[in-house]
């Protein structure tokens, strides 16, 4: 019976998790204007989390690099109060020795077109990469990703690994 009990206790809670959820989402007709407002910034600051948190790692596979990067949401993300149009690609950088490389002035070892992409594999061995820098193994290279659309690009963090 307390189980029972507990239950019927557990399931409003989950409801009302519910309904707070979709009441979050939903725009009506009697909010204030300074409701709006504040709505249309945390909107603003989810569209900018997702593309300011473009959070790279990078690990190894045997003699591989395996790339992971947080994907943006949509081809037109805003951050730091610029809207970022079409999508163009993402473009995995390296450097041995600038700390924070970007495209283009580090090159870039390939590329991806697909906004929805989260990762690739690099393996320098098999030479299936643009070769700028050349990775060479048991060197350590900072790795970035660089967003780049049409009207401007975006990197994410960087991360310095050790070529297997």
């Amino acid at each position: 019976m307390p189980t029972h009990l507990i239950h019927k206790m557990a399931m409003p809670a989950i409801v009302d998790d519910q309904e707070s959820k979709d009441d979050d989402s939903k725009e009506t007709t009697e909010k204030t204007e300074k409701s709006k407002e504040t709505d249309a910034k945390k909107k603003e600051a989810t569209t900018q989390t997702s593309a300011s948190s473009a959070a790279l790692s990078v690990a190894s596979s045997g003699d591989s690099l395996v790339f992971n990067w947080t994907p943006i949401s949509s081809k037109s993300v805003v951050y730091n109060n610029t809207t970022y149009q079409n999508f163009q690609y993402y473009k995995i950088v390296a450097s041995p020795n600038n700390p924070n490389p970007v495209y283009p002035n580090d090159g870039y070892l390939t590329y991806l077109t697909d906004y929805n992409s989260s990762s690739c594999t690099i393996t320098p061995s098999s030479g299936n990469y643009n070769k700028s820098p050349e990775l060479v193994s048991g060197q350590a290279y900072y790795f970035s990703v660089t967003y780049v659309f049409e009207n401007g690009k975006i990197s994410s963090n960087t991360v310095q690994y050790i070529v297997p």
